[in-house]
């Protein structure tokens, strides 16, 4: 006779331990998976973010232009909404954006716009005299700069330095909008 033994009873600890780490496994897989997604969005935000900052910059150089285009002084003293421009300092928001390049249907950002309809972004700019009112600028009404030369002294040092003229100082404030109605603002001063 052949005696075997009892068959050996397992507890199941093996079992239990083995489902533990493959808890613990899949927790840790979907935590990794969740931080590579959010990497990927900054990253593309981060991205989107530079791409809009280009198309703004856009905005600036094209107001740059059309300033270049106005040419003497006396187109300066009227306010030309066909040209975004105001020969007055325009009403803006507390964080110094003007109210009409905030408003998308002002008689400002109608015209000028550019567009990349491959990209869906367009861009919007105002420019302002920093002056209270129209007309002649003068110390009176509008803050002015006026240029210094280099080293404070005029050569020869005999002779008087002669009166330089101020500068009137403009504002261009720019509006990129991109998909999903992603905004951005920049502004620049320039003086002429």
């Amino acid at each position: 006779m052949i005696y075997s033994a009892p068959p050996f009873r397992q507890q199941g600890v093996v079992l239990l331990v083995t489902l533990v780490a493959l808890v613990l496994l899949l927790i840790t897989t979907i935590a990794l998976l969740q931080s590579a997604r959010n990497s990927s969005l900054a990253s593309g935000n981060i991205g989107f973010r530079r791409d809009l900052t280009n198309q703004a910059e856009r905005g600036v150089t094209a107001a740059i232009g059309i300033i270049n285009q106005l040419g003497t002084s006396g187109a300066w003293t009227a306010t030309d909404a066909t040209k975004n421009y105001s020969a007055v300092m325009l009403p803006s928001s507390k964080y110094g954006i003007p109210d009409e390049l905030l408003n998308s249907t002002s008689a400002y950002t109608a015209n000028n716009t550019l567009t990349d309809s491959s990209n869906g972004i367009s861009v919007s700019f105002v420019i302002d005299r920093m002056c209270n009112t129209a007309g002649t600028a003068s110390l009176t009404n509008c803050m002015l700069k006026t240029p210094q030369i280099p080293g404070g002294k005029w050569l020869p040092t005999t002779e008087a330095q002669p009166p330089l003229p101020s500068q009137v100082i403009y504002r261009i404030s720019v509006r990129a909008v991109g998909p999903k109605n992603t905004q951005l603002f920049m502004q620049s001063t320039v003086l002429k």
